[in-house]
């Protein structure tokens, strides 16, 4: 494999909230490669999306370091990495929060490529043939655009400055399946074509399944199993990957088995249990779970999991 091309260590993100203080991501290790993607899942408030914006500096960290292409993002200076930002990119869930209402599709573009210094019609209607949409969208405004076209949009704003790693935050997840088979299937050939590195995030693991190379699991702010997609998603070995499985749609090309839903809730960031957070939904929970963090541990080439029982196998 190749050189680390995006890598945390040991990260940790918080934030003050009404409630107290949130530590959103615990102490998390990541490495991405260049050319591949890195599927990232997990329910709702694990930490997924503040694993991304960390990563791309949008958050500011607690502790740990956060390396792109060997160069250590937080030791760099405002000016420096304003000028790294046009290597990474974000592209968010929410087109109509991302695109400025105000502007014309031309102008939104023409704004992002005169990073790069060309922002003449014949670039910005480069630009959307790329994305699958006509030259005349430049004279439109975002709202004149179904919500699959207003996510091209954003990818198109993306790779405006051209870009060699991109955050997709759950970037399909308000569209109907048709429309994500569309955009997703535009993401691979973009990264076909461009060579680009994707951090995949999603709660949707039969779209992971199909864009991932690699999948990490995410729970409660940590990493609980990392591998090959395939790996993972046919063999799950943390309980909580197997749970999260299980209760997808028994029709779902993932879960091959009877729906199961996810007994109990996930833990509130603000108190989280000590141990491994995932011991009071756990069935094969033993006493050490209950007061030792696991760390990931080897069950298989390129595949490790945190959890005691499953690596002691």
């Amino acid at each position: 494999m190749s050189a680390p091309f995006v890598e945390a260590t040991n990260l940790t993100v918080g934030y003050d909230s009404d409630a107290g203080r949130v530590r959103a991501v615990d102490g998390v290790s990541l490495t991405i490669y260049r050319g591949e993607t890195l599927g990232l899942v997990g329910e709702s408030g694990c930490g997924k999306s503040s694993l991304g914006r960390a990563l791309l500096q949008l958050l500011p960290i607690e502790s740990g370091s956060v390396h792109f292409d060997g160069t250590p993002l937080q030791t760099l200076s405002r000016r420096q990495l304003k000028a790294l930002r046009p290597r990474m990119q974000p592209v968010f869930q929410d087109p109509i929060a991302a695109l400025d209402p105000r502007m014309g599709v031309g102008d939104m573009l023409g704004e992002a490529l005169a990073v790069r210094g060309d922002a003449s019609p014949s670039r910005i209607a480069a630009l959307l043939e790329l994305i699958g949409l006509p030259p005349d969208a430049a004279s439109r405004r975002p709202h004149a655009f179904s919500a699959g076209q207003r996510q091209r949009l954003c990818i198109a704003r993306a790779l405006a400055v051209e870009p060699e790693f991109l955050v997709l935050d759950e970037p399909v997840s308000a569209l109907d399946a048709s429309v994500q088979a569309q955009i997703v299937n535009l993401l691979v050939d973009l990264q076909r074509t461009r060579k680009l590195t994707y951090l995949f995030i999603s709660h949707d693991l039969g779209v992971v399944a199909h864009l991932a190379t690699r999948v990490a699991v995410m729970y409660a702010g940590r990493i609980v199993e990392l591998g090959p997609t395939e790996a993972v998603l046919s063999r799950p070995m943390h309980p909580y990957t197997r749970a999260l499985i299980a209760s997808l749609p028994a029709r779902s090309p993932v879960n091959r088995g009877q729906r199961v839903p996810l007994p109990g809730e996930p833990p509130s960031p603000l108190r989280r249990p000590p141990g491994c957070a995932f011991h009071p939904r756990c069935p094969l929970a033993i006493p050490s779970c209950r007061t030792d963090v696991p760390a990931l541990e080897s069950v298989g080439f390129d595949h490790s999991a945190a959890c005691p029982v499953v690596s002691s196998k």
